[in-house]
């Protein structure tokens, strides 16, 4: 059997005239056997860039060599595979769906088995139920699109969480507001017309609005490249407002030789701004313990008899001479434990925990610097 022509657009004109007529090119395309992908791959990518995604869709693509294919054939298998991404995705949104009905509130555990099963932290795991939830049920045509390989994973994600705290009728509207133009959209774009439709169609008074929005206020912290992190801090207007100026106000002590720039500077003094508060008397203890910055490190690297990484609580690996020089602040104290390759301590005798169910602040020190965070896998609190 021949492949048809590759195809260049879903639909095609067939005449000109003032009642075009409009054929879906998908309907005349044969799917190519996985023999014909591997002697033709620019067409076989073509036709099933067009067709819409199958299990035979797959067979078709997995054969093709992308080192035979022509540029325009390497974009068609593009296309093709992200459709199918997209149409596996929607599948799997009916079964997050049912975990969510299953365990509604979360009694039986099965939210938590779901986070386990997809290597993702609970939260994350759970705000997939919800988006699920949501379009399996009143964002069914986003869901049909994307099932049909046309609306992103991302988009359908995207109008899931927008109208998430918003009525259905209002969710009804959204939808139809924006999917007609959402399949051709990059995320970046859905999301602004996501916003501009909410903006739109919510009546909300804005007050409740806000209400809402402030009740989400968090800080976050993020690991990055090169032993630097980034701070996130998601506040109303005018906490932010209070933060910017203490900065401010702080980062002017300047010294007239110091070269550091304007943002230097201001990041320095957050740093220095907490190094304060922490420092101050009546700063809430967890566990008995005062809160404090805790670095693991061999005693060999801490004397400097050799370069050993040590792992700062709650970002990782630092290289040594962070370590010493965390260590070298005023105030800091150390812990010695002798421990095994496992990470047991070997020297405690806790004999005083004999009878108590709070364990003893050597044995909760220990502890917390061990795990640092909750032992359930991919949960995010720290012990």
């Amino acid at each position: 059997m021949l492949l048809a022509p590759p195809v260049r657009s879903r639909r095609s004109r067939l005449r000109q005239d003032s009642e075009p007529v409009w054929v879906d090119e998908a309907l005349l395309t044969p799917m190519p056997s996985p023999v014909q992908a591997l002697r033709r791959p620019d067409d076989a990518a073509a036709a099933v860039a067009v067709l819409a995604p199958v299990p035979q869709s797959w067979a078709a693509l997995l054969p093709m060599d992308p080192a035979a294919m022509s540029e325009t054939g390497l974009i068609d298998a593009l296309v093709a595979s992200e459709k199918l991404l997209a149409s596996i995705a929607a599948s799997q949104q009916v079964f997050l769906a049912e975990v969510a009905r299953r365990d509604p509130e979360g009694e039986l555990f099965l939210r938590d088995e779901a986070a386990c099963a997809l290597k993702v932290a609970p939260g994350t795991a759970h705000q997939r139920l919800e988006d699920a939830t949501q379009l399996t049920g009143r964002l069914s045509v986003a869901l049909d699109l994307q099932e049909s390989g046309r609306l992103s994973s991302m988009n359908a994600r995207l109008l899931a969480r927008a109208v998430q705290d918003l009525p259905d009728d209002v969710a009804a509207r959204v939808q139809a507001r924006v999917l007609p133009g959402g399949c051709a959209q990059t995320p970046g774009e859905f999301r602004a017309a996501v916003r501009r439709a909410v903006a739109r169609f919510d009546r909300k008074d804005e007050r409740e609005r806000h209400a809402q929005a402030y009740a989400k206020r968090h800080v976050r912290s993020y690991p990055v490249e090169d032993h630097m992190a980034d701070v996130l801090l998601h506040l109303g207007a005018d906490g932010a407002a209070v933060v910017n100026a203490a900065i401010d106000a702080w980062a002017v002590r300047t010294d007239p030789g110091d070269r550091r720039s304007a943002d230097q500077r201001r990041a320095d003094a957050i740093v220095d701004i907490c190094s304060h508060a922490l420092a101050l008397p009546g700063v809430p203890r967890r566990h008995g313990i005062r809160p404090a910055i805790n670095v693991t490190v061999a005693a060999s690297t801490l004397a400097g008899s050799d370069e050993q990484p040590a792992h700062l609580d709650g970002y990782g690996p630092i290289p040594a001479a962070m370590a010493r020089r965390l260590a070298a602040l005023p105030g800091a104290r150390r812990h010695q434990f002798v421990v095994d390759g496992e990470g047991r301590i070997l020297d405690l005798q806790a004999p005083d925990a004999a009878d108590s169910y709070t364990p003893p602040v050597r044995i909760a020190r220990h502890v917390l610097i061990r795990d640092q965070y909750c032992v359930m896998p991919g949960c995010p609190f720290r012990v």
